[in-house]
């Protein structure tokens, strides 16, 4: 309403009367004070830039270790023995039990053993007694235990390098011959092998599940 008041005094101030405009003029007149009105009562819309869900979109956090505090608890059932097995990976500053013949397939058993160290898995040869013996740990894991990340350098040995496996006065030396990442359904660390050798295995990258990562030394004392 404000803008037709200004229009009708603006018309009053006028030198020249209204009825020299005609009808056309009239018409004309009110037309611009219509388009005025309209234009100065229509809010401003600023556009929305086409990224701006996108932008919004959180990204997924990395898969998890799938373990639960229930599977976890149920560890009491199961008491790991520590038969004198050492590794000592000298590069890695690693000196950490192995507790053999653990049952690969269990969670609740092979959880409970990395309580405690590493495990050797049931079924492959103890260290020193020929074959291929696979040892898997923690690169990382959810609850603050001793060995929680024992593995999380497993990549850091290349091919050349050394560590031994102690078995009460007895030291077995081992040459790294293989070194690298292998999908979570490639078991081919657990294959028999003629040549006494040791497969070291775990998850990788640290704090997932998406691939294994596997060093293979064979022994050379």
């Amino acid at each position: 309403m404000k803008q037709f008041q200004r229009l009708r005094t603006w018309l009053k101030n006028q030198p020249i009367s209204l009825p020299l405009f005609g009808g056309a003029g009239l018409v004309l007149i009110i037309a611009v004070g219509i388009i005025w009105h309209t234009r100065a009562n229509t809010p401003t819309v600023s556009p929305t830039p086409h990224y701006a869900v996108s932008l919004a979109t959180p990204v997924p956090p990395p898969p998890r270790p799938s373990v639960t505090p229930q599977v976890v608890q149920q560890h009491a059932n199961y008491h790991p023995i520590d038969t004198g097995y050492i590794l000592e990976i000298d590069k890695l500053k690693v000196k950490v039990p192995i507790i053999i013949n653990v049952v690969g397939t269990d969670q609740k058993q092979y959880l409970a053993a990395l309580d405690k160290g590493v495990a050797h898995y049931k079924g492959t040869p103890p260290p020193g007694e020929g074959g291929n013996s696979y040892i898997f740990g923690h690169s990382s894991y959810y609850y603050s235990i001793p060995y929680a990340t024992v593995f999380a350098h497993l990549n850091q040995l290349k091919i050349g390098d050394r560590f031994v496996i102690v078995h009460e006065k007895t030291t077995y030396t081992y040459k790294v011959i293989n070194s690298q990442i292998i999908a979570a359904n490639d078991f081919q660390g657990l294959a028999e092998s003629k040549t006494e050798m040791v497969s070291l295995s775990t998850c990788w990258p640290p704090g997932t599940l998406d691939k294994r990562y596997l060093v293979q030394a064979k022994r050379v004392s």
